[in-house]
């Protein structure tokens, strides 16, 4: 499977703590996409990345992008604020 040769490398690269899996088809079709997903992952990354790894699938939906958009944002926003309050 593809996706799972995709996170091997993004776990092998980042050295990844958890893997979230978001939007319609993880939550639609878990069951049948999971299973292959981590065998390809399992195959393919470095043992040790892997063996306690887990692999989510996302409550928040159709919605994960656009929520970690705006964390993201405010995150950067409440950052600059705090600087320049440093600084005065």
């Amino acid at each position: 499977m593809h996706l799972g040769t995709a996170l091997a490398g993004v776990v092998n690269l980042l050295n990844s703590e958890t893997i979230i899996l978001a939007g319609m088809m993880p939550q639609v079709g878990s069951e049948i996409l999971l299973g292959p997903l981590l065998y390809s992952l399992r195959q393919r990354a470095l043992q040790r990345g892997v063996r306690d790894l887990p692999v989510v699938v996302s409550t928040f939906g159709e919605e994960a992008a656009a929520l970690g958009m705006v964390l993201t944002a405010a995150e950067s926003v409440l950052e600059t604020r705090c600087r320049d309050l440093e600084a005065a």
